[in-house]
């Protein structure tokens, strides 16, 4: 479908490597559940393209009313929502949107470049330092979407500001170095960073927050496997509104 087609955009671009995080009622259980839900691409054409979206409640592997009662809740709680708010830099070349864009059709295709079998892929050694706050307290990925090379002249940095954030938000700003894609492209993303979360750091971010709904139980992971596209959203939406 064209509403298909939009999210093809979005998976193209960007590799999701650590889960989201959201909280739901079972309308006929009553039970809250807490599913951490992450994707699967398919790389044998050389290309990444989303197979579809595996989630698995928490209250599977732990008891959550007894963590609840646990002095570490409303930390874990906090790293949780900071994951799902991550914001992630859109690794769109113009032979990846090329590709997107024949794709659809060769009316769609807006040059006559010969594309390479398979895009580049930026270096998954590049990554942003995942605890660095700049000087007006913003993280790395709220960069995401702005030009990182004009912080002083749109938002009033200094020059060395501008340059620590160049140096140390390479991913988000969009300069890593291109090259072959690799199997297992998110092997050296941090994990749940061990800093405190970002709301007890900076007041740059929004409240600690994990959404809330009411769905049948298992609804949300079919959806998922049957729309991967309604969930590549969901992760992504904070993002593409702040962009």
């Amino acid at each position: 479908t064209a509403m298909s087609k939009y999210y093809e955009y979005f998976a193209s671009g960007v590799e999701l490597c650590m889960p989201s995080f959201t909280r739901y009622r079972d309308v006929v259980t009553g039970a809250e559940l807490w599913p951490a839900c992450l994707p699967s691409y398919d790389r044998s054409s050389g290309e990444q393209e989303l197979l579809g979206v595996g989630c698995i409640d928490l209250n599977v592997m732990a008891d959550l009313e007894r963590m609840k009662r646990e002095s570490y809740w409303e930390d874990f709680v906090c790293k949780l929502s900071d994951l799902s708010k991550q914001c992630y830099h859109l690794d769109l070349s113009d032979c990846r949107l090329e590709k997107l864009r024949r794709a659809v059709g060769p009316q769609s295709s807006c040059t006559d470049m010969t594309l390479e079998s398979s895009c580049a892929c930026a270096d998954p050694n590049c990554q942003d330092n995942a605890n660095f706050l700049d000087e007006l307290g913003y993280f790395c990925d709220t960069w995401v979407g702005d030009d990182c090379t004009r912080a002083v002249e749109d938002w009033g940095y200094t020059a060395a500001g501008q340059e620590r954030v160049l140096q140390q938000c390479r991913r988000s700003c969009g300069r890593c170095p291109q090259g072959p894609c690799q199997d297992g492209q998110c092997q050296n993303v941090e994990t749940i960073s061990s800093s405190a979360c970002r709301e007890k750091r900076t007041t740059r971010v929004t409240p600690n927050k994990i959404t809330y709904q009411t769905v049948v139980s298992g609804f949300a992971v079919q959806l998922a496997w049957i729309n991967p596209w309604a969930w590549l959203y969901m992760s992504l939406a904070h993002c593409i509104l702040l962009v």
